[in-house]
């Protein structure tokens, strides 16, 4: 049984939602998968990305997280790109040790590396909705930015 309220039903809404939440995950695997650059962040700021931002949250801190968020991307310049860019390769590509290494086995496995059973996990998800990751057998298939880009 499908419910109408007023116009939309229950499926339309659910429908929009989704769509919405699938514009953030593919937002959030973009920003897990490579450095930002100054025409995208000009671009998230003109379309309102973050005052549209699909999942609710009454939290003062989201609140002021998406707010800062597009304060930044609407005065965003060069020198802010780089310091952007430095922090994502600090974070995710090294060199050296990185602080906050992108593939989920490193952060379930005991022994810390990559390729270790969640990545035949998350491979196997794929596979069943006949999807297989770019760059299979090469790199990790449980990076962050590919499992969003699956949820999106």
């Amino acid at each position: 049984m499908t419910r109408n309220y007023g116009k939309s039903t229950d499926r339309e809404i659910v429908a929009r939602l989704q769509e919405g939440q699938g514009l953030a995950y593919r937002f959030l695997a973009r920003c897990f998968h490579a450095p930002v650059d100054e025409q995208w962040l000009s671009r998230l700021a003109r379309e309102r990305m973050f005052e549209a931002w699909p999942f609710p949250s009454t939290d003062e801190n989201v609140t002021v997280g998406l707010s800062t968020l597009q304060t930044f991307c609407l005065d965003v310049d060069a020198a802010s790109v780089r310091r952007v860019e430095w922090d994502f390769n600090r974070l995710f590509v090294g060199p050296g040790n990185t602080l906050a290494p992108p593939w989920e086995s490193v952060h379930r496995s005991k022994t810390g590396l990559t390729f270790q059973e969640s990545t035949l996990e998350v491979r196997t998800v794929y596979e069943q909705f006949g999807l297989e990751a770019p760059a299979m057998h090469r790199e990790p298939d449980d990076h962050i930015a590919l499992e969003l880009a699956f949820l999106a």
